[in-house]
């Protein structure tokens, strides 16, 4: 459970009354955001946040794969859509040894910053700024010159001396070399887990009334949102408890 995540926000409607809830262009609503971590395996939300409408989403997937983490799940694949992709995205959990799929814009291009050769050249510099001292660099077992290191140990490098821009490039540039190789083999990975999470919002929104929010306040969002997930997670433990272990979150026939 949870070796296949997927992430995304989706709105919960908000009263127009509602000062703590703030409106979200894209949805063009009055509104908080639930985001959410979904085992793409069982369909059940894994971890989840609450925030106004007007949050950036992309903040948010490294605190919710950092709760997974903590709660003792191992992610070895995750998917967000093209609103995550942001450099430190791109870094964090390929370092961490999590397999990165983030959605791809049309005309995306290649970013200078994650080529292999640029990246040998900004550790050099790096190491002539004493960013990476021979003392630091002695202790991680890397070489000051960086030819003489692995591009994973460049890499290593770079992060540490917080070039997250440079790392975060690189790991992009990789995923869409992968993309553009393969865009079948890509996309046939990307989609079901997209489908999952997607299908993930509107099966609160329809049987658990998640978009039904009749209190003000983040507070009660929250807690709104929590008694969703308690009734998503109380259904799929009574399946189980009775040898069901397939569909878990549906409640066709509970109602």
């Amino acid at each position: 459970m949870g070796e296949r995540v997927a992430g995304d926000a989706t709105p919960v409607q908000a009263k127009r009354a509602d000062k703590e809830a703030a409106y979200n262009g894209y949805y063009k609503k009055h509104c908080y955001l639930l985001h959410r971590l979904v085992c793409a395996r069982t369909n059940l939300t894994l971890e989840w946040l609450i925030t106004p409408g007007n949050v950036d989403e992309g903040q948010l997937m490294m605190p919710l794969l950092a709760k997974a983490l903590s709660d003792g799940f191992r992610p070895k694949q995750a998917v967000f859509d093209n609103g995550y992709a942001s450099y430190w995205n791109y870094e964090i959990p390929n370092l961490l040894g999590i397999k990165l799929q983030i959605g791809f814009r049309r005309r995306a291009k290649m970013g200078w910053r994650g080529r292999p050769r640029t990246l040998k050249l900004r550790y050099r510099k790096m190491v002539e700024a004493g960013k990476l001292s021979a003392e630091k660099l002695k202790e991680l077992g890397m070489h000051p010159d960086p030819e003489r290191n692995s591009l994973d140990d460049v890499l290593c490098g770079l992060a540490i001396a917080g070039q997250h821009e440079y790392v975060g490039a690189y790991f992009r540039n990789r995923s869409l070399t992968e993309f553009r190789r393969d865009r079948r083999g890509w996309l046939g990975c990307y989609v079901p887990l997209r489908s999952v999470v997607e299908g993930c919002h509107g099966h609160q929104k329809d049987w658990l009334d998640l978009d039904n929010l009749w209190e003000k306040g983040l507070r009660k969002a929250r807690l709104h949102a929590a008694l969703c997930m308690l009734s998503e997670a109380a259904v799929a433990y009574d399946k189980v408890e009775h040898g069901v272990v397939k569909a878990l979150t549906s409640q066709a026939f509970i109602r």
